[in-house]
């Protein structure tokens, strides 16, 4: 800039002393009557050649700035492209943690289905444990605990036929003692057996604790303690004696065993005459389940 200012000062300069000159030899043709002459005339050129000349000073500084420009020029371009890389780096981590995030998710979710069917299955495991285990301790008890049955049971008639008397006892078939054994009994002279008679009143036969292996006796007499109308009158024992009617017997024992649980058996027996003129009683199946 001070380069240019120095050449146009110069320019203004020189036209400033070159067109007095030219005037006055203008004036001087004029005076002497004589025509003015061309080549004496002054030619500015135009365009004005103009030669610009920095100074070393000047030059240095517009090397400088452009170099400054260019350097800011390749920053911004850095910057710029170091933006855009961060932009996709960053747009590919949030890719990958969507994808990984939704990995997760699902993994997530399988862990749940596996862990709700490993607790299922569990479960299983423990509730078929659990019915094993109570399999196996029954079976134990079944085989150490005691049971009552009646052993042959036989029937005589008293002479002059007015009663029966019932004979039997009670066997600990079971590898454990019974305790608290108690025996109840009803008879009944029909034609066939009724399943309703398990609802009457029983009368009490014996009551104490049979040892294992052990037995205890028993005597039962058609005649009713506890109502006398009941018993067997003369023309029935001598029915059954000819077998005009038949006789039944019914028994229910209760004890408890071992483990402190109570058990029961029912028993039902039907009198029979045997080819010798002997009595006893046959046992059959009832609809009442022992435990």
């Amino acid at each position: 800039m001070t380069a240019v200012r120095i050449l146009t000062a110069t320019c203004l300069i020189w036209l400033a002393l070159a067109i007095p000159d030219a005037s006055a030899q203008q004036s001087q043709r004029t005076n002497a009557g004589t025509a003015p002459d061309p080549a004496a005339t002054l030619v500015i050129p135009n365009p004005l050649p103009v030669e610009i000349v920095d100074s070393p000073e000047a030059s240095a500084a517009r090397d400088r700035s452009a170099a400054e420009a260019a350097k800011r020029e390749a920053d911004a371009l850095a910057v710029q492209q170091s933006l855009d890389a961060s932009s996709k780096e960053m747009a590919a981590a949030t890719k990958e943690l969507r994808d990984y995030a939704f990995i997760s998710m699902l993994v997530g979710a399988a862990s749940a289905v596996s862990l709700f069917f490993a607790l299922y299955l569990t479960s299983r495991a423990n509730e078929h444990a659990r019915k094993s285990f109570q399999i196996t301790r029954n079976l134990s008890k079944r085989q150490q605990r005691a049971y009552l049955h009646t052993h042959k049971l036989g029937a005589q008639f008293m002479k002059d036929y007015n009663l029966i008397e019932i004979t039997g006892s009670v066997k600990n078939y079971g590898n454990s003692p019974a305790r608290k054994a108690r025996l109840v009994h009803l008879w009944a002279a029909e034609e066939e057996f009724d399943e309703a008679w398990w609802d009457l009143e029983f009368e009490k036969t014996s009551e104490g604790s049979v040892p294992q292996s052990g037995k205890v006796e028993f005597v039962i007499r058609t005649a009713s303690s506890i109502d006398p109308r009941k018993s067997l009158t003369r023309e029935q024992v001598l029915e059954i004696y000819s077998g005009r009617l038949s006789l039944w017997v019914i028994i229910k024992i209760s004890y408890e065993d071992i483990f402190g649980d109570e058990q029961m058996t029912f028993e039902r027996h039907m009198l029979h005459q045997f080819p010798d003129g002997s009595f006893r009683f046959v046992f059959e199946p009832t609809e009442k389940e022992d435990t």
